[in-house]
């Protein structure tokens, strides 16, 4: 059975490795990306097994993945941001995620 700071580390690594791949635009593994993200998920799930005092005690290993996670983020928002601003580019403002003339729930009014 590993460790809390086994699979902290491993998750660690493959934040790293996410985000070199995020980092060469466009993705050219993006094999290996998908199985980051399983294997980050299958890791998530062993971490929530561990108690909350087991996880608190590799206090620096998760400010890394914090810091990490976050990075892998504002990588993937700027990358959707920038497929957003060539969709309206190409086809109109209209066909963007964020029209404004779009009817939901979300954005009537009350």
């Amino acid at each position: 059975m590993t460790t809390v700071k086994e699979t902290l580390l491993k998750l660690r690594e493959l934040l790293k490795e996410e985000k070199e791949l995020l980092l060469s635009f466009p993705i050219k593994e993006i094999d290996r990306f998908e199985e980051i993200q399983e294997e980050k998920r299958e890791l998530l799930l062993r971490i929530s097994s561990f108690s909350k005092k087991e996880v608190e005690k590799e206090k620096e290993i998760l400010l890394e993945i914090y810091e990490l996670n976050l990075a892998v983020s504002a990588l993937i928002s700027n990358g959707l941001s920038f497929f957003e601003e060539i969709e309206k580019e190409l086809f109109g403002e209209n066909t963007t995620y964020k029209g404004k003339n779009r009817n939901s729930l979300f954005n009537k009014k009350a």
